[in-house]
Protein backbone atom coordinates (compact mmCIF):
# COMPACT_ATOMS: atom_id res chain seq x y z
CA UNK A 1 0.00 0.00 0.00
CA UNK A 2 1.62 3.07 -1.54
CA UNK A 3 0.35 7.12 -0.18
CA UNK A 4 1.81 10.21 -0.47
CA UNK A 5 2.19 12.89 1.55
CA UNK A 6 2.90 16.44 0.91
CA UNK A 7 5.74 18.14 2.78
CA UNK A 8 4.20 19.48 5.83
CA UNK A 9 2.61 16.22 6.50
CA UNK A 10 6.05 14.36 6.17
CA UNK A 11 7.52 16.60 8.35
CA UNK A 12 4.79 16.76 10.95
CA UNK A 13 4.48 12.81 10.81
CA UNK A 14 8.64 12.77 11.35
CA UNK A 15 8.39 15.23 14.27
CA UNK A 16 5.28 13.26 15.95
CA UNK A 17 7.68 9.42 15.11
CA UNK A 18 10.99 11.16 16.67
CA UNK A 19 12.13 11.43 13.52
CA UNK A 20 12.64 14.86 12.60
CA UNK A 21 16.45 15.13 11.19
CA UNK A 22 17.06 18.25 12.11
CA UNK A 23 16.36 19.73 9.37
CA UNK A 24 19.03 17.94 7.43
CA UNK A 25 18.74 18.60 3.82
CA UNK A 26 20.05 17.18 0.57
CA UNK A 27 23.54 18.91 -0.34
CA UNK A 28 24.44 19.25 3.18
CA UNK A 29 27.53 18.07 4.39
CA UNK A 30 27.46 15.88 7.64
CA UNK A 31 29.89 14.53 10.65
CA UNK A 32 29.36 10.87 11.63
CA UNK A 33 30.41 9.52 15.31
CA UNK A 34 33.27 7.20 13.45
CA UNK A 35 34.47 10.69 11.83
CA UNK A 36 33.00 10.41 8.34
CA UNK A 37 32.50 13.39 6.46
CA UNK A 38 30.56 13.30 3.49
CA UNK A 39 27.61 14.71 1.61
CA UNK A 40 24.06 14.15 1.96
CA UNK A 41 22.42 13.25 -1.58
CA UNK A 42 19.45 11.91 -0.98
CA UNK A 43 17.17 11.76 2.02
CA UNK A 44 15.01 9.10 2.96
CA UNK A 45 11.63 7.72 5.08
CA UNK A 46 9.81 8.32 8.65
CA UNK A 47 10.92 5.45 9.96
CA UNK A 48 14.16 4.41 9.17
CA UNK A 49 15.86 7.67 9.77
CA UNK A 50 18.44 7.50 7.28
CA UNK A 51 20.12 9.73 4.83
CA UNK A 52 21.98 8.76 1.67
CA UNK A 53 25.45 10.06 1.86
CA UNK A 54 27.36 10.17 -1.35
CA UNK A 55 30.03 7.90 -0.52
CA UNK A 56 28.33 5.81 2.69
CA UNK A 57 25.50 5.02 1.72
CA UNK A 58 22.32 4.62 3.53
CA UNK A 59 23.72 6.29 6.92
CA UNK A 60 21.21 5.94 10.37
CA UNK A 61 20.95 9.93 11.32
CA UNK A 62 21.48 8.70 15.31
CA UNK A 63 25.30 8.42 14.07
CA UNK A 64 25.14 12.37 12.48
CA UNK A 65 26.71 14.68 14.95
CA UNK A 66 27.04 17.51 12.78
CA UNK A 67 26.26 18.76 9.92
CA UNK A 68 25.89 22.05 7.68
CA UNK A 69 25.91 23.71 4.03
CA UNK A 70 29.65 24.89 4.59
CA UNK A 71 32.00 22.02 5.21
CA UNK A 72 34.02 24.56 7.07
CA UNK A 73 31.80 24.25 9.81
CA UNK A 74 32.53 20.17 10.64
CA UNK A 75 36.09 20.99 11.38
CA UNK A 76 36.89 20.14 15.17
CA UNK A 77 39.79 20.28 17.45
CA UNK A 78 42.46 17.63 16.63
CA UNK A 79 41.30 17.42 12.97
CA UNK A 80 43.97 17.63 10.07
CA UNK A 81 43.13 19.69 6.91
CA UNK A 82 44.99 20.75 3.54
CA UNK A 83 44.23 24.01 3.29
CA UNK A 84 45.07 26.72 0.54
CA UNK A 85 45.23 30.38 1.29
CA UNK A 86 44.91 33.46 -1.22
CA UNK A 87 45.89 36.48 -1.61
CA UNK A 88 49.66 36.36 -0.31
CA UNK A 89 51.62 39.26 -1.14
CA UNK A 90 55.37 38.57 -0.53
CA UNK A 91 58.50 39.37 -2.12
CA UNK A 92 59.44 35.65 -2.85
CA UNK A 93 57.89 34.03 -5.96
CA UNK A 94 54.77 32.46 -5.31
CA UNK A 95 51.53 31.79 -7.26
CA UNK A 96 49.71 34.50 -4.76
CA UNK A 97 48.59 31.34 -2.82
CA UNK A 98 50.26 29.40 -0.15
CA UNK A 99 48.75 25.25 0.41
CA UNK A 100 49.84 23.77 2.92
CA UNK A 101 49.13 20.84 5.85
CA UNK A 102 48.19 21.68 9.66
CA UNK A 103 46.66 19.80 12.71
CA UNK A 104 44.66 21.89 14.52
CA UNK A 105 46.07 22.28 17.97
CA UNK A 106 43.39 24.35 20.46
CA UNK A 107 39.79 26.14 19.93
CA UNK A 108 41.69 29.47 19.14
CA UNK A 109 43.15 28.17 15.94
CA UNK A 110 39.72 26.88 14.98
CA UNK A 111 37.98 29.67 15.26
CA UNK A 112 41.06 31.98 13.30
CA UNK A 113 40.96 29.67 10.33
CA UNK A 114 36.90 29.22 10.12
CA UNK A 115 36.75 33.24 10.29
CA UNK A 116 39.47 33.98 7.78
CA UNK A 117 37.99 33.60 4.45
CA UNK A 118 41.04 33.65 1.96
CA UNK A 119 41.63 30.08 3.96
CA UNK A 120 40.01 27.35 2.00
CA UNK A 121 39.87 23.56 2.53
CA UNK A 122 40.89 20.98 0.53
CA UNK A 123 40.72 17.84 2.64
CA UNK A 124 39.84 16.74 6.08
CA UNK A 125 41.30 13.85 8.07
CA UNK A 126 39.08 13.72 10.80
CA UNK A 127 40.98 12.64 14.63
CA UNK A 128 38.11 10.02 14.38
CA UNK A 129 39.67 8.63 11.08
CA UNK A 130 43.38 9.19 12.16
CA UNK A 131 42.88 7.11 15.36
CA UNK A 132 41.26 4.63 13.51
CA UNK A 133 44.35 3.91 11.00
CA UNK A 134 47.63 5.42 12.72
CA UNK A 135 49.96 2.94 14.19
CA UNK A 136 51.41 3.83 17.89
CA UNK A 137 54.97 3.80 18.00
CA UNK A 138 56.35 1.63 21.09
CA UNK A 139 52.79 0.06 21.63
CA UNK A 140 50.06 1.82 23.47
CA UNK A 141 52.04 3.77 25.92
CA UNK A 142 53.52 4.95 22.92
CA UNK A 143 56.82 4.39 24.73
Amino acid sequence: MAFDLDEDELRATRKMNKADRNEIEVNDYVRTKNGVIDKVDALYGMIENTVHLENQKWFDIKNIVKHSKQLIDLIEVKDVIKYKINNISTTLETKGYVEGIVDISDEEMLQKIKSDKNYHILEILTKERYMTNCYKVGGEDGI
